[in-house]
């Protein structure tokens, strides 16, 4: 199986990915984005620091210059590529995956987003003719200069937002031991919040549980915190920290779809005509909310960082965003910000004076959800192609934008796509009650087991 996946490169180390396999990413991404300058992240994996000079080794090999900014978090990496005007960057990361992996993440010239529709299938090929490289080679000293970027970051995040301005709210941060903390630090540090840290400590064996805040027995612990210590709001944060998940006072986790929501509100009261980008997993809250405006645009998107990235450049949108929970800005190189994200939730509880779960009350009884369910299965095309002709046979129509998505009426909408990165059937269901969600879900369980 290949490590090159729709938007980024993702494998288990060292039997899909190792030293040798980065060697060569060095040299053929910088051939392909004809970079000179290159800058390189890695996160807090036991391969990362290993990958790192491999790849670094690669980079020196084509001529480039190479500059780090170190264990960091995904966002910063973006931002900095932007910022400083790097040709090329790369983030050695698997985000969210288990221990056992490691990949990369690719931007070129201003945080452009490499992907399978504009680079990576051609990197793989320069790496798959691309002979090993030699011990020599791969056990030299790799040449680099560090570069600290958070002082550029956080001038930027208090420009959109004045962090100064914050409220004293009693927050718990779990970071999963990934890099997240360390880059919610930089940011929020000297702010008004008081702040519970909970596995703060990089460490990409994750210890305490996966650094994966989708998966709910990965929030039980900053539920507990939460609910038994009484505090204003919860913030858990993925592996590479540019996934972040809300949880209310009462120790509830927050939708990404209503967080979306949210934000895309927030931010129509300062731009009025702003262009927003989403997936169709789930769009209904997110299209009243665009419409009740009345001069804001809505363009649709599938689902992957690199994809919804190239959507908001192609219409120079102002946000755009996913269901789980990744949200992209004009202003931050329409990169992905999970620190920005946070504080502009902030912003918004400090100007409605509301709590979250108070802020989210209204969408949460319009606009019932499953949650996005996945389904591990060996053949997921002809699982989905049995899907569709069942309902194209009842008559409805398929949105093939991305996987299938079909509704009825607007009583229901199904969204089902394959991942881009693991073998699963993704399946979200929104619905005008709770009792037509859970029809809809056992309904399409059926097809599937």
């Amino acid at each position: 199986m290949t490590a090159f996946k729709a938007y980024d490169i993702r494998g288990i180390y060292p039997s899909e990915i190792n030293e040798s396999f980065y060697f060569k990413l060095g040299v053929s991404i910088t051939k392909f984005l004809n970079a000179k300058t290159l800058l390189v992240g890695f996160d807090a994996r036991p391969s990362s620091k290993s990958l790192f000079k491999a790849l670094v080794n690669g980079a020196n090999e084509n001529g480039v210059k190479v500059s780090t900014i170190g264990m960091t978090g995904t966002e910063v990496m973006y931002f900095t590529v932007g910022d400083m005007g790097f040709d090329a960057g790369v983030m050695i990361t698997a985000s969210h995956n288990p221990k056992e992996y490691n990949g990369l993440k690719v931007v070129g010239k201003g945080a452009f987003p490499v992907g399978e529709a504009n680079g990576l299938k051609e990197i793989e090929k320069l790496v798959m003719d691309m002979e090993e490289p030699s011990a020599e080679l791969l056990n030299k000293t790799p040449l680099y200069d560090e570069y600290d970027p958070y002082p550029r970051f956080r001038e930027k995040i208090n420009s959109i937002v004045n962090l100064s301005e914050l409220p004293n709210l009693k927050v718990a941060v779990d970071a999963g031991n990934g890099t997240g903390g360390l880059v919610f630090n930089k940011i929020f540090k000297d702010t008004a919040l008081d702040v519970t840290e909970l596995y703060f400590e990089p460490d990409g064996t994750f210890p305490n549980h996966e650094a994966n805040p989708t998966k709910p027995e990965n929030l039980m612990d900053i539920k507990n915190v939460v609910k038994s210590e009484n505090y204003d709001l919860g913030i858990a944060l993925d592996g590479d920290g540019d996934r972040v998940v809300f949880i209310d006072d009462t120790g509830e986790d927050s939708v990404g779809y209503y967080i979306f929501t949210l934000l895309i509100e927030h931010l129509l009261n300062k731009i009025p005509n702003a262009k927003i980008v989403h997936e169709n997993r789930l769009y209904w809250a997110i299209d009243d909310v665009i419409n009740r405006n009345g001069r804001a645009t809505s363009i649709e998107s599938k689902a992957g960082h690199s994809f919804i990235k190239a959507k908001m450049r192609e219409f120079n949108a102002e946000m755009g965003g996913e269901t789980s929970s990744h949200f992209f800005y004009k202003e931050m190189y329409y990169a992905d910000s999970s620190v920005l994200t946070i504080a502009l939730i902030l912003e918004m509880m400090k100007k409605s004076g509301k709590s979250l779960r108070k802020m989210l009350s209204a969408l949460k009884s319009k606009y019932f959800v499953s949650g996005e369910i996945n389904f591990k299965v060996n053949s997921p095309d002809v699982i989905l192609n049995r899907i569709k002709a069942h309902y194209t046979k009842l008559g409805f129509e398929m949105d093939e934008l991305d996987g299938i998505a079909f509704d009825k009426d607007r009583d229901w909408h199904v969204s089902l796509r394959k991942s881009n990165t693991e073998p699963l059937i993704r399946l979200n269901v929104e619905a005008k009650n709770q009792e037509l969600v859970t029809k809809m879900v056992k309904e399409i369980e059926s097809f599937i087991e």
